[in-house]
């Protein structure tokens, strides 16, 4: 790629903060996510909030897991093409 060149797509902070991305894409985004899911702007879909800046997430009841600890299930099945691979950044 040419050094003059920036690639389409969110910074690590507007994948944090979904709603600091400009309203513009955000709502094109969110029009694409249903429309075409193939469209680059679906990269700015690449969040755990959902619409209203909510974590997508499930807190499983501990009748069921039998623990007194919360465990707490994120959901990537909405991100673009249904899942996305989280690994935490590498330290130098």
């Amino acid at each position: 790629m040419s050094k003059n060149k920036i690639p389409f797509g969110p910074t690590y902070e507007e994948m944090l903060h979904p709603e600091t991305i400009a309203p513009e894409i955000r709502a094109k985004a969110l029009k694409a996510k249903e429309a075409d899911e193939l469209d680059p702007v679906n990269l700015f879909n690449i969040t755990w909030k959902d619409e209203d800046n909510q974590v997508r997430k499930i807190v499983l009841p501990k009748e069921i897991t039998g623990v007194d600890a919360n465990i707490v299930v994120m959901l990537g099945t909405y991100f673009p093409s249904g899942s996305h691979k989280v690994v935490p950044p590498i330290q130098p």
